[in-house]
């Protein structure tokens, strides 16, 4: 074992970018630990994506089970451990995510200090974006890159893919000549996730709106293809499928489907720039009389929200907004647009907080109640995701390889 990798406490394999040595041969990927060999399978880990970049499986017993000759199960390197070691530990966040070697070395800067520090590192995670975004709007143009990117984000974690393969089916479409009610059948019908009408279990509302879309969608369909494979178990109700397809249907409702336009106007029309995320804010939050009240058909929920509510939105508008904005300007030489998207990006409260930024508050910071102070701007926490990503999980977490440590310590 040369590194233990990182503590996954979220779905996936339970340590994630692992390094070890098998005969020699330096493998790098995750760790998975189970009670019994044969629980890979049985808990559908051969078949789940998320576990392929398992490099060792870490188990408290052997039985002689047929499910241990299954192919992929027999070709990962196993370590039997005995079963006292296999046990669900309760830790406190400092045992999760022990400080790294520079968090001595921050621990002498100011608050102020860190947070210029991460607030540049911060633009050249988005000038990162802009690069992939340029080449995407090189290729497919403004709008459809832009759509495109907000499907991605409406994914959100489990289901980006799935969103993306929404917006290549709506795309074959000749979106152009579709009303704004039917570009939202079309969406609705091609997501395959609205029961067929009739259906019984649904309220009254819902059974009308079920009916409203196939009867547009009907006419205008396509023809019969595979469903979209969707992650629905251990979706937050306000993260599920059916209300991020409804936040997209009332994107499209307000902007139509050339929505960059509309955007960069409004963006110009700011005269005062530290009023960017207010006035965003008003365009971005998208709201549904009826999918605001439910997680799925089936479900209602306790307490009204938006379909795509601040937060998000505040997400969207760092990693898509503005980034498209500043691309599209250096592609058309306007300097002053451009400009005005950088001091925007600097200008934008912190983001919600998310796994890694815990990671780091807790492997950087002493204490790491700092992170209130020095993470306290999307753009100083968009430099703390691009440090932890291109330095901590590219390097395994092995400190004393890190090259930000070693310049620390000179």
């Amino acid at each position: 074992m040369l590194f233990p990798g990182r503590w996954n406490f979220e779905e996936g394999p339970d340590f994630k970018q692992a390094k070890i040595s098998v005969d020699g041969d330096i493998l790098t990927g995750d760790i998975e630990i189970h009670r019994f060999p044969e629980d890979w399978i049985r808990h559908g880990h051969h078949k789940d994506e998320r576990y392929s970049d398992v490099i060792l499986h870490v188990v408290g017993g052997f039985t002689k089970s047929d499910l241990l000759k299954d192919t992929k199960t027999s070709t990962l390197p196993t370590i039997i451990l005995p079963d006292k070691f296999i046990k669900a530990p309760v830790l406190d966040n400092i045992q999760k995510y022990p400080h790294g070697y520079c968090a001595s070395k921050f621990s002498k800067f100011s608050d102020e200090t860190l947070s210029t520090f991460f607030e540049d590192i911060g633009e050249k995670r988005f000038l990162d974006k802009v690069s992939t975004i340029t080449h995407d709007i090189l290729k497919d143009g403004i709008e459809t890159a832009f759509l495109k990117s907000f499907f991605d984000s409406c994914g959100y974690k489990k289901n980006r893919h799935e969103f993306i393969e929404l917006f290549n089916r709506f795309f074959e479409y000749d979106i152009e000549t579709l009303t704004t009610k039917e570009a939202v059948a079309v969406l609705w019908g091609e997501s395959r996730l609205l029961p067929e009408p009739g259906t019984p279990g649904f309220s009254g509302e819902m059974d009308k709106f079920i009916e409203k879309i196939w009867q547009r969608w009907w006419k205008i369909r396509k023809g019969t293809r595979d469903k979209i494979t969707w992650h629905l178990s251990g979706v937050r109700p306000l993260n599920n499928p059916y209300r991020r397809l409804a936040a997209v249907t009332v994107f499209i409702s307000k902007f139509g489907i050339k929505p960059f336009a509309v955007i960069l106007d409004e963006f110009n029309s700011i005269l005062d720039i530290s009023e960017v995320w207010k006035k965003f804010k008003k365009l971005l939050v998208c709201r549904d009389d009826l999918w605001d009240r439910y997680s799925t058909p089936f479900h209602i929920l306790n307490k009204k929200a938006a379909v795509l509510g601040e937060a998000r939105g505040l997400d969207i508008m760092v990693n898509v907004v503005l980034p498209f904005i500043y691309a599209y300007s250096d592609i058309n030489s306007l300097d002053v647009i451009k400009e005005k998207a950088l001091l925007a990006r600097k200008l934008l409260p912190a983001c919600q907080s998310n796994i890694v930024l815990k990671i780091c508050s807790q492997r950087w910071l002493i204490p790491h109640e700092r992170a209130l102070l020095v993470f306290n701007s999307s753009a100083k926490q968009q430099g703390a995701i691009f440090i932890h990503q291109n330095f901590c999980e590219s390097g395994q977490m092995d400190c004393i390889k890190c090259s930000i440590y070693s310049f620390l310590n000179r």
